[in-house]
């Protein structure tokens, strides 16, 4: 290895291991690379000193540094995403239906305009050119009418209404047999935001979703319609064999509401 005297005058060789110059002694301040504290003073500096101009020429491209604000900052900035907003309906229907309100008194009022609002189970109502709410609480039953059909579907709150012992939310359509009454129940499920800046995916809002099951029920206490048809009257206790007939006589699926109908009228 070529060292400088200390005149920086004569090119030296020295023998690492050994310290010592093949030509003449080291009689210099460098003597040994091992032992030489000034040396690895100065290394220490190079070893600190060089990343930082080396690391920002990694990102910017170039060894030149620059501000990172004021009008020469080069440095790329991201614009911020906005606020994720929530979207959706909440409604039944945004349409107005025609409908009987029926308090837990017993009074029931005439047809009106009416939307029911699943999420805090509210009925909207138009009397007299203007909106009205009421708590669904206040009311026993609503005689909804469809639009389509003009047929009445009672509307009751859902938390009337138990699965595994924890009360249902939001509202339930029921259609009323003999003993068991089949169950519609709207919910409202909420999605949250899941975009990914990097990837470029997902949903930058919230969203709210309009949900429904099918239950049946005896009393308030609900067999959910999941499955096989087996399986589902299997929970039917002594009807049990009674509902499979049914079932099998007029080829009933009970995932579709007008068979599941169908069902209870005939029990």
């Amino acid at each position: 290895m070529l060292l400088p005297d200390m005149d920086g005058q004569a090119l030296m060789k020295t023998n690492i291991s050994t310290g010592q110059y093949r030509n003449k002694p080291c009689n210099v301040w460098l003597v040994s690379f091992k032992n030489c504290s000034i040396m690895k003073a100065y290394l220490l500096f190079v070893v600190l000193l060089l990343p930082a101009e080396n690391l920002w020429a990694q990102f910017s491209g170039s060894s030149t540094t620059y501000a990172i604000t004021g009008p020469q900052n080069y440095l790329k900035s991201e614009i911020p995403l906005a606020e994720p907003v929530v979207k959706g309906s909440t409604y039944l229907d945004e349409q107005w239906h025609k409908a009987e309100i029926v308090l837990e008194g017993g009074y029931g009022t005439e047809d009106l305009p009416v939307r029911i609002e699943i999420e805090q189970a509210n009925i909207e109502i138009m009397y007299k050119g203007e909106v009205k709410y009421l708590d669904l609480r206040k009311v026993d039953h609503i005689n909804y009418a469809n639009n389509l059909t003009n047929a009445r579907q009672v509307i009751k709150r859902a938390d009337g209404y138990l699965v595994n012992g924890e009360a249902l939310k939001g509202i339930v359509m029921v259609h009323q047999g003999k003993r068991y009454s089949a169950i519609k129940h709207f919910y409202i499920e909420f999605i949250q935001a899941n975009y990914n800046v990097a990837l470029d995916v997902g949903s930058k809002d919230h969203r709210k979703v309009k949900k429904e099951k099918l239950y049946i029920a005896e009393g308030n206490l609900l067999i959910p319609v999941k499955g096989k048809e087996k399986t589902i009257v299997s929970k039917l206790g002594a009807d049990r064999e009674k509902a499979l007939a049914i079932i099998k006589q007029h080829k009933l699926k009970l995932s579709r509401e007008e068979d599941l109908n169908k069902l209870v009228d005939l029990l």
